[in-house]
């Protein structure tokens, strides 16, 4: 890359950003950048991520790429007339790094010269793509820091507990697992560096605490992961289609998928192995720590989970989902519309709980996540049953999610934000977009276009548009955040209130004004509504005394 051309470059994205933050509001963007140019990818080494069995280069677009958040999927497009893409890349081994600040005029910059690269077209060819719309470095960074404050207050509780005592083994658990999710979730943002450095601390945490159970159930069904022989009746289902029988199989202790040959057998081992980082970081979070001394784990210690994973052959897929499953995607004039959506999920199939049916393209990890999210709350809060309510089911996929990878693929729904988000309480004069992430749009949305709340308790998935799913996400991390001791208990008495994916208003009114603490006479959901108004302001943006 030469000198001169990546200078040149530096000193008009200096320029860009001024007149970045004095225009409208901008919807920050982290691509993927493929790198074919060998002496450039030494260079670039420690700063690549592995993503998909490849290594690239993430960074937040500053300039050379055009992306078209109304499409569905988002749409990323390069003008003819450019010749380098510039990103704003953070440094893998600090992600509580500030990257940009207000200068004395109130615009924004960058802090360090050294987080902007400048990648020449002739190094990458064609080979980029969205990974993470909707999100920015500094909203990472700011996610980063919410996690590592919630950190730090368990390890305080932690110390204020005498080694040894009973107390001491489930609040080091949760503390250790709490470690381990944030190192999958910098392995899978643009923070592999910072996960390899918390690992090694954490392995020094291990040695202190060998028989601690949350960490060895993980590590116990990690060690599951082997190959799944493909099914003699699959091989024969494809023949009979005129397909080539050229499926694969892994799977672990909770998860198993079935992948056509075109896609990465590593994509797939490492889908699964986060898969079961989710399924214990889910457990230590809402399960363990309400989960009484005669009562039996909802989720089960075997196979629950089976992913299909076929080629983008619609007529080849409804062979395979209604001759091959025994499923069907109905009669009705919803019919069309479950066929051209890309996944398919189904109940009961060949012995396992979940069936997750997809054309795949990209992102297995993605699908995994959300999927599980669906999954994890019917057996946690409806003992594996159907009766969900919508905001909830959504609501907590998009949570494990957001929580796990940061980012969230899988949706029938394309989130256009719009061009001026509700102000928050800790916003000030001259913070850009540059420096809104996810947590920041979405909760935007939901405090500016998010249905009232028992509109929104109401809703079936259908009847939902971008900012209720929104703030369906955003009411779920609130009660996680606030109320997590309860949180187990107010989501199954959801699932008990609820029906056809609407939730019985008087039905659940008891149990929440119990949690709430709303005093008699008042409203249990006018309180709910201010309540989590008041916290996506303020409380959802700052993290600090969360999770408690």
């Amino acid at each position: 890359m030469p000198h001169a051309a990546t200078s040149l470059l530096r000193r008009s994205v200096g320029a860009l950003l001024v007149v970045a933050c004095a225009s409208e509001p901008l919807e920050a963007q982290i691509v993927g950048l493929e790198i074919t140019n060998e002496k450039l990818l030494k260079t670039l080494k420690p700063r690549l991520v592995e993503r998909g069995g490849k290594l690239i280069l993430l960074g937040q677009v500053l300039s050379g790429l055009e992306v078209d958040l109304t499409k569905n999927p988002p749409m990323i497009t390069r003008p003819a007339n450019v010749e380098s893409i510039v990103l704003l890349v953070p440094d893998p081994a600090k992600p509580e790094l500030e990257l940009t600040r207000t200068n004395k005029k109130g615009e924004r910059t960058l802090t360090n010269k050294k987080f902007e690269l400048a990648v020449s077209i002739k190094e990458i060819g064609a080979h980029y793509h969205l990974v993470f719309p909707y999100q920015s470095c500094e909203g990472l960074r700011e996610e980063y820091l919410r996690k590592k404050a919630n950190l730090l207050e368990l390890e305080a509780e932690l110390n204020a507990i005498a080694l040894g005592a009973p107390e001491w083994f489930p609040a080091h658990r949760r503390y250790l697992t709490q470690v381990e999710g944030l190192i999958g979730w910098l392995e899978n943002t643009i923070y592999p560096e910072a996960a390899r450095l918390l690992e090694k601390d954490l392995k020094k945490r291990l040695e202190k605490a060998a028989k601690e159970s949350s960490t060895q159930r993980f590590e116990s069904a990690k060690s599951t992961l082997k190959e799944s022989p493909v099914p003699e009746k699959l091989d024969a289902a494809a023949k009979s289609f005129g397909a080539p029988p050229s499926f694969f199989g892994a799977e672990t202790r909770h998860l198993r998928a079935f992948a056509h040959a075109g896609i990465s057998k590593s994509e797939i081992e490492n889908g699964l192995v986060t898969g079961e980082r989710i399924v214990e970081g889910f457990r230590a979070a809402i399960i363990d720590p309400t989960l009484g001394p005669d009562e039996v784990d909802p989720i089960p210690e075997k196979l629950f989970q089976e992913y299909f994973l076929l080629p983008n052959d619609v007529p080849l897929s409804v062979r395979y989902f209604e001759e091959y499953y025994g499923k069907s995607y109905g009669n009705d004039s919803n019919r069309q519309r479950r066929i051209d959506a890309a996944g398919q999920g189904a109940r009961g199939a060949f012995g396992v709980d979940f069936l997750e049916f997809w054309r795949f393209d990209q992102d297995f990890e993605g699908i995994v996540a959300h999927r599980l999210g669906h999954a994890l709350s019917s057996l946690a809060f409806a003992r594996g049953g159907h009766n969900l309510p919508a905001w909830l089911e959504e609501g907590m996929a998009y949570w494990t999610s957001y929580e796990f990878i940061a980012h969230n693929t899988v949706t029938c729904i394309a989130f256009a934000l719009p061009s001026t988000y509700e102000k928050r309480s800790t916003e000030k004069e001259g913070l850009k977009p540059i420096e809104e992430g996810m947590r920041a749009a979405f909760n935007s949305l939901a405090l500016s276009d998010g249905p009232p709340m028992g509109t929104l308790l109401r809703m079936k998935l259908v009847e939902m548009d971008a900012p209720a799913l929104a703030k369906s996400w955003s009411v779920v991390d609130w009660i996680l955040a606030e109320h997590r001791l309860k949180a187990r208990a107010l989501f199954s008495a959801a699932c008990a209130a609820s029906k056809d994916e609407r939730t019985d208003l008087e039905a659940w009114r008891p149990k929440l004004g119990e949690v709430l603490g709303v005093p008699a006479g008042t409203d249990a959901y006018k309180v709910m509504e201010e309540s989590w108004r008041a916290y996506a302001q303020v409380g959802q943006q700052q993290g600090g005394a969360t999770r408690r």
